[in-house]
């Protein structure tokens, strides 16, 4: 969690480059801010969080995972994805089994922004 400012300055950077309006960088970068956030709350206690970005022509796609010792997806019923929800313009959840010695499962959330203009 004391990587999530590091974090958000990537995420506006990314999306300067992109060509994003202001007001659609201040969202991906809410929203990149709630999904991690969220993430980190279900994490095994020695989990890192991984983030992978991808920059298309006019979107911003956020995956973000951590191992979880919980098979739980995120909870979807609480005010933190609904502004999560709010911010991005698609936003998917998903859990697997680890495939590392380490058991548990992955806790995915995969988020789209895109640009608001031409």
């Amino acid at each position: 969690s004391s990587q999530l400012p590091v974090l958000r300055a990537v995420t506006g950077d990314l999306a300067m480059r992109a060509d994003f309006d202001v007001d659609a960088i201040d969202d991906l970068r809410l929203a990149v801010d709630e999904a991690c956030s969220t993430l980190v709350g279900l994490a095994a206690e020695s989990a890192s969080l991984v983030c992978r970005f991808l920059a298309e022509e006019h979107s911003i796609t956020l995956s973000a995972a951590v191992t979880s010792d919980d098979s739980r997806k995120p909870r979807e019923d609480t005010f933190s994805w609904r502004v999560l929800s709010a911010l991005a313009d698609s936003v998917s959840t998903s859990v697997e089994p680890n495939a590392d010695a380490d058991g548990g499962h992955v806790v995915r959330i995969e988020l789209t922004k895109g640009r608001t203009h031409e």
